[in-house]
């Protein structure tokens, strides 16, 4: 997918707003507010733009049923979901309750038709407060490797595992830790509402961590020229050799050589103690979740082919105090 570039807003008042509201979506996720709430559903798929035929343009109100948008598999050249804000009580509107795609395609499939490549396009009600957006992890083995930075989840009230992906809102989107990705763009089409690209918040950036009992097999025995040693504090609270999850130590001395002895703050009181590793990890700069196997093995179902499905949902973010 497309590398995203981040712009700081003019209205210092717009940002101060968002940024009250991501922490609440934030604070949802730890504490497992909302989930069992309505929520919006999404299902994104990824197919081969040689022999993917697009269905063509048409109003929201001619598409009943499952919400789907199409991407590229291979995830080369720029992908948009652009987000419509629709209010509820527009005429002819559907109940509010459910996203209504009017282009199912992204750039990168051509409609074959018209030959148009644009962005998708979909509607979804508008909600000041904007949503929480979560990956369905899907069942499948464990992964011994570790991500930095970490995805927070919790269960839904049926037990399935949501993974937090960020947050959008009228005003743009922002990734899990808080970072703006995208603003709102407005837009004729839109009847003058902001328009908020969905996309950004389906790629990640971090590094893939491997523990040492893991790292020679799985990264420096392949002769992978982009892993890098990396030192970590990891907390591994069932003393497996397996750390739950990890975050980078940032000292100075640390990334200068890793000679000098390595050394973790001390824990908050109710958090786990962290221990130092140097392990061998893999960096990923706006990639496709879908297309990082860690991630994929966690996120998405995917075909032999290289196709895959991934589903997300989004949940009315609270509203802040």
């Amino acid at each position: 997918m497309n590398p995203v570039r981040a712009r700081k807003t003019s209205l210092a008042s717009r940002l101060l707003l968002s940024s009250m509201l991501l922490l609440a979506a934030r604070a949802s996720v730890g504490a497992g507010q909302n989930l069992a709430a309505p929520h919006l559903d999404l299902t994104v798929v990824g197919v081969d733009r040689a022999t993917f035929r697009c269905p063509e343009p048409s109003s929201p109100l001619d598409r009943p049923g499952e919400a789907v948008v199409f991407v590229p598999q291979d995830g080369d050249g720029p992908v948009s979901v652009l987000l419509d804000w629709a209010a509820a009580s527009r005429p002819g509107s559907r109940p509010a309750g459910r996203i209504q795609v009017s282009d199912a395609c992204s750039e990168g499939l051509v409609h074959e038709r018209t030959g148009r490549a644009d962005p998708a396009v979909a509607r979804l009600p508008l909600r000041a407060e904007g949503y929480a957006v979560y990956a369905v992890a899907t069942p499948g083995v464990p992964e011994s490797a570790v991500l930095v930075p970490d995805a927070p989840s919790v269960l839904d009230a049926d037990g399935s595992t949501l993974v937090f992906l960020g947050f959008v809102s009228p005003h743009g989107a922002r990734s899990a830790d808080g970072l703006l990705l995208s603003e709102a763009a407005r837009s004729a089409e839109a009847d003058g509402r902001g328009r908020t690209d969905l996309a950004p918040l389906l790629e990640w950036t971090g590094s893939v961590c491997y523990p040492p009992a893991e790292a020679g097999g799985r990264c420096a025995a392949a002769g992978d020229p982009a892993c890098v040693a990396e030192p970590l504090c990891c907390a591994d609270a069932d003393s497996d050799g397996v750390p739950e999850w990890c975050h980078p130590l940032a000292s100075p001395e640390a990334r200068a050589g890793l000679d000098g002895p390595l050394t973790c703050p001390e824990a908050a009181p109710g958090e786990p103690a962290t221990a130092p590793v140097v392990a061998l990890c893999r960096p990923h700069r706006f990639e496709a979740l879908c297309l990082v196997p860690e991630l994929a093995g966690r996120l998405c179902s995917v075909g032999a082919d290289g196709s895959f499905t991934m589903r997300v949902r989004l949940y009315p973010a609270p509203t802040p105090p």
